[in-house]
Parts: structure tokens; C-alpha cells; sequence
């Protein structure tokens, strides 16, 4: 049962992702707050269908599971805004990039506790940390991490004539980069915060998804009031592209009520099974939206993806 859900799930992240970048392309500045709003709202519904028809194993309310689990609404806090910067910085980079640089979230979160213990002088826990068989794929991320924008820039300035452009290209591309890394550090944290509360094993599963979909709503209605604001008119959900919106938003919320599951049947092999994610949206950003990539790119963009597979992998074994 855990491969069913794990592999539509799988599926359905990329598919996600796809519908996600065509929207950024195709809208405006406010559109990664707009497709927020509509997945905040559609979860909202689910999260009350979900207590009113008696799925929740404890019978209690969303905000009484709140009250006694306060972390969950840091945690989804944390998850809103990575899901914002994430969304904003498609409009900057190209997806198959975006995925090879998210593929190595674990790598960064593993650099960021290699610096945390050397902080606090705990050197034997770092030496540990530093096996050969974690730290070449770790060097290989970062290294081409820093590698590609200089592969990037290269082909943009091979293809643009004008100086003015080329540096605007060169900054907008910086700010995607940028955006993205501040997308992945709220991404660890969130996955830190869930862990902490799904170990604790005081909340069911079904508790735990209808109080998350339910504390989605408090940052979606202040976004909602903001683009009531900036637009000086009553913002109405997926008036612009219904069909694009909605499938953003159902296909996000499959996706990760399916990973959900999947891991509550067996964490380990859908952690696994997810090590190969970044290669199947980049293998639809390639099909499905046409993303081209010179040799040079395609080199970095493969080796940071199959290095953060190695480095996860290798993570496992040790």
C-alpha cells in the first residue's frame, strides 16, 4: 500500500511543480500569493469535512488539537512561507534548475548542522558527521551549486547582445537563487518541527492533516486582505485560468496527503522511494515545458541532482 501512495505522490509533486511554474509564467507579481490563497482555502474545507464527518481519531476540533499542539501552526507558518519563496522564485529560474537546487536541501541542512556543532565545540560529533561516503557528494552539490550560475550567465550572455539586459538577467537570476535558498531553509525547518511532532506519537495522522489544513487559513486571509489592498478590489480566486488554478491546487494537496500517508504505512522506504523525486519534474519541465539547456547546464543541473541522491543514499547506510 505505502508504493501505491508513494509513487502518486511522487507523481503528483511534479506534476504540481509543472502547473505551478506555467502559472508564474503566465501571471503576475501576485500570482505565487493568489495560487497560496486558493490551496489555503480549498484546505480550509477539507480540514472541516474532515472533523464534521468524524474522520479525526481523537473526536476533538481543529483549534482544541492546537491548543494542545501549538508547534503545528509554527510549523505551518514555516511551510506557507517556503511555499511563497518557492513559488516566487520560479519567476526568476527555470524549473529543472529550481528542482537540481531543492534536490539538495538535505545537503544544506547537513552543512548547517555541521556548523551548529562547530559553534557549540562538539568536534567528535562533526568528525562523524565527516565520512568520505557523506562528504564527496556533499563538496559535488555545493561545488556546482556555485558552478552553475557562471553556466548560466554564460549561455545568457551568449544570447543577449545588450549590456543593459545582460546585467539585469544577471541580477533577477541572483534574486531567484537567493529566494529559493531562503525557500530551503524554511523547508528544513518545517520538516524538523513535523518530525519533532509526529515522533512524539500523541497525534494521530488524520489529527495531524485536518489541524494543519485548518491553520493554513490564519496567513492565507492576511495575504487575502493584502491582495484585496494592492488590487483595490475583492480578490476572487481562480477567476484568472480556473482550469490551471484548480489543478495546481488539487494536485498539491493530493501530493502531499498521499506522502503523508505513504510515510505512515512505511516512513523509511517512502524516504527512499522520494530520493529520486527531483528527476521527475525535471525530466516535465524538459517534456513539458519545452526548457531547453545547453551541454554545460545540463552537466551541473545532473550532477547536483544525482550527488543529493548519492549524499541521501549514503545518509541511509551510515
Amino acid at each position: 500500500m505505502w508504493l501505491v501512495f508513494a509513487a502518486l505522490s511522487l507523481f503528483l509533486y511534479a506534476v504540481t511543480d509543472i502547473f505551478g511554474k506555467k502559472s508564474i509564467n503566465a501571471g503576475n507579481a501576485y500570482t505565487p500569493m493568489e495560487l497560496c490563497v486558493i490551496v489555503s482555502a480549498l484546505s480550509f474545507v477539507i480540514s472541516i469535512a474532515l472533523y464534521v464527518f468524524g474522520f479525526g481519531e481523537s473526536g476533538m476540533t481543529p483549534w482544541q488539537i492546537l491548543h494542545l499542539h501549538p508547534l503545528i501552526l509554527v510549523n505551518i507558518l514555516c511551510f506557507f512561507l517556503y511555499w511563497i519563496f518557492y513559488l516566487l522564485s520560479m519567476k526568476f529560474i527555470r524549473l529543472s534548475i529550481s528542482e537540481a537546487i531543492s534536490s539538495s536541501s538535505g545537503v544544506l541542512y547537513f552543512v548547517g548542522l555541521i556548523f551548529i556543532n562547530l559553534c557549540l565545540g562538539k568536534l567528535p560529533a562533526v568528525r562523524e558527521m565527516l565520512h568520505p561516503l557523506r562528504l564527496i557528494p556533499v563538496i559535488l552539490v555545493l561545488t556546482f551549486i556555485f558552478l552553475y550560475p557562471s553556466a548560466e550567465l554564460s549561455e545568457r550572455k551568449n544570447t543577449v547582445t545588450d549590456g543593459t539586459v545582460r546585467k539585469k538577467n544577471r541580477h533577477s537570476y541572483f534574486v531567484g537563487i537567493l529566494i529559493l535558498l531562503i525557500s530551503l531553509f524554511l523547508d528544513s525547518l518545517d520538516s524538523l518541527i513535523t518530525t519533532l511532532i509526529i515522533d512524539e506519537g500523541t497525534i494521530g495522522i488524520v489529527d495531524y492533516i485536518m489541524t494543519s489544513y485548518f491553520c493554513v487559513i490564519f496567513p492565507a486571509l492576511i495575504l487575502f486582505v493584502f491582495l484585496c489592498i494592492k488590487r483595490k478590489k475583492l480578490f476572487i480566486p481562480m477567476k484568472n485560468n480556473p482550469a490551471r488554478s484548480a489543478g495546481y491546487a488539487v494536485s498539491a494537496l493530493l501530493s502531499s496527503q498521499l506522502y503523508i500517508f505513504a510515510s505512515y504505512y512505511d516512513a523509511v522506504r517512502t524516504g527512499i522511494l522520494f530520493i529520486i523525486y527531483p528527476i521527475v519534474p525535471i525530466i516535465g519541465a524538459k517534456v513539458f515545458l519545452k526548457e531547453k539547456s545547453t551541454r554545460r547546464q545540463n552537466m551541473c543541473i545532473w550532477i547536483i541532482t544525482l550527488s543529493a541522491i548519492a549524499f541521501c543514499i549514503s545518509d541511509n547506510l551510515l
